[in-house]
């Protein structure tokens, strides 16, 4: 693999994409993507681009930021594609979630994986980073959750439907810091049957105790 800063890339079986938008990178929804030098200035429109089931890898690149206004901002709904974030510390991508306390990131297909990313929630009580339907084999690793402040943030991270189709996700080596002072919520949400997690290596800092609450993990049927 092409070794980033922070991180390592996979060698693709498809296409890569690159997105940055920090100041000198010339990032563009408008160009194919297909290059370090005229990278995408979105996640969305590199998954846009992407094949599904082809093993298209994305590379969110150092110092990229973007802020996500609704439910629809940023979905992921091609298959197999991998996501990639470059840096260390403060570089790293961040995705940042105003506007509603539904804000969150859709995840509709089989076998994706994020990692090396910042996400902020920066409104009241936002209910889940992810939303899994037609997930399975979701991997997030690696990345960081924050909240703004002791009112702002997000009460989970992962939180699945009742669908069947949410077996084997990965949930590994990922911070959480969570700043409510009330009711913060565990980051992870099941709430259907499902089978074979893989959840190693997580770190989730809360401001205040969650008495006869799930810290963690809240499941109804496993």
């Amino acid at each position: 693999p092409v070794v980033g800063s922070g991180a390592a890339i996979p060698v693709a079986r498809g296409s890569y994409y690159f997105v940055c938008n920090a100041t000198g990178a010339n990032g563009s929804d408008g160009n194919e993507g297909t290059s370090m030098e005229a990278p995408l200035s979105t996640l969305d429109a590199a998954i846009v681009k992407c094949t599904d089931t082809a093993g298209d890898v994305i590379v969110v690149m150092e110092n990229h930021a973007e802020t996500l206004t609704g439910n629809t901002a940023l979905d992921f709904d091609k298959a197999g594609v991998t996501i990639v974030g470059l840096g260390v510390g403060s570089s790293r991508p961040t995705f940042t979630f105003t506007t509603a306390n539904t804000n969150r990131i859709d995840v509709s297909a089989i076998n994706i994986k994020i990692s090396g990313c910042i996400f902020i929630g920066n409104f009241l009580s936002i209910a889940t980073c992810f939303l899994l339907t037609t997930a399975s084999g979701f991997t997030v690793d690696s990345c960081e959750f924050r909240d703004t402040s002791a009112i702002l943030g997000f009460l989970s991270i992962i939180t699945t439907t009742v669908s069947v189709a949410c077996d084997d996700i990965t949930y590994t080596n990922n911070t959480r810091i969570s700043a409510a002072t009330t009711s913060p919520g565990p980051d992870i949400v099941i709430a259907g049957t499902t089978a074979r997690w893989t959840v190693v290596g997580n770190t989730s800092w809360h401001t205040s105790a969650s008495n006869n609450v799930a810290a963690f993990i809240a499941h109804g049927a496993l």
